[in-house]
């Protein structure tokens, strides 16, 4: 008969690394503690970054700070809107001409405006109404 030991089957706690296995570790993924401390980095700079600006909307500016323009440059642009002179557009003719639609406004009919037309609309489309009226 064989025997087989029963150390495999027994259950064991883990088993903490030393500094030396740990050390072995990052050295063969060097990679990933570059990335860490990029990550370290950015994340502190982004969080002095909300700082900073949270501090200067709220007007919390120190000394050294005083010098900074405001963010917000409206009466400037105020200025230079009023001194701009805007274009003249003529006014397109009523009736629709030039819109690519060369028609003339269609005089409405002596029995009244069809049931449901308004005389914007008879201005526009009388002349289609009329043409598939015969």
């Amino acid at each position: 008969m064989d025997r087989i030991s029963v150390t495999p089957l027994m259950i064991t706690e883990n088993v903490q690394r030393d500094g030396q296995a740990l050390g072995t570790q990052l050295g063969e993924s060097g990679l990933s503690v570059i990335m860490f401390i990029i990550t370290l980095f950015a994340v502190s700079y982004a969080m002095y970054q909300m700082v900073v600006i949270r501090r200067i909307r709220r007007g919390d500016l120190g000394v050294e700070e005083e010098n900074i323009e405001p963010l917000s440059h409206t009466a400037e642009v105020e200025a230079e809107m009023q001194s701009k002179v805007l274009p003249v557009i003529d006014q397109l003719p009523a009736n629709g001409a030039g819109q690519g639609e060369p028609h003339l406004s269609v005089p409405i009919p002596p029995e009244g405006l069809p049931s449901g037309w308004t005389e914007e609309q008879w201005q526009h489309y009388g002349h289609q109404y009329m043409q598939s009226q015969g």
